[in-house]
Parts: structure tokens; sequence; C-alpha cells
């Protein structure tokens, strides 16, 4: 079953990378069974191609993100 998905509603720069794909997107997951803030970027591709079960957990998706850009610095206000 395809993933479903929303574009956002005023995006900015930089976009949240696809959980699959790694690639900026403005279009994140509307999946029933999650909170809000737990959902995870995810590329109109990707959400044709993948399974909803395949969906990674919004930590999971942070960690595996932060691991494959290892020299990210984020810039907090």
């Amino acid at each position: 079953m395809a993933i479903p998905i929303e574009p956002e509603e005023h995006p900015e720069p930089p976009l949240e990378s696809c959980c699959f794909c790694d690639k900026p997107t403005e279009y994140w997951t509307v999946l029933k069974n999650r909170e809000p803030g737990e959902q995870v970027a995810c590329c109109q591709k990707c959400s044709r191609l993948r399974a909803q079960r395949e969906v990674p957990s919004k930590a999971d998706w942070c960690k595996t993100w932060r691991e494959a850009h290892p020299s990210f610095v984020p810039h907090y206000n």
C-alpha cells in the first residue's frame, strides 16, 4: 500500500531529506498511527514505491541521517 503523504504548508530551506532516498522534499508522511511530530519526510516517488510498514520511526530516521551526515552541524537560534 502506498505511503500517505502531504506537502508542507510553507516549506523553508533547507528541506528535510526523504527517509528512503535522502533527497530533499517538502512532503511528509501522514500515518494515522503516529502522533504529531512523529511523521517523517518522504518524497512522492518513494511514497509510491515503498510500503507503510517500511517507514522508519522519527527517532530511527534521525539516527540514520546523523550517521550518514557526520559533518552536519545544526544551527539553532
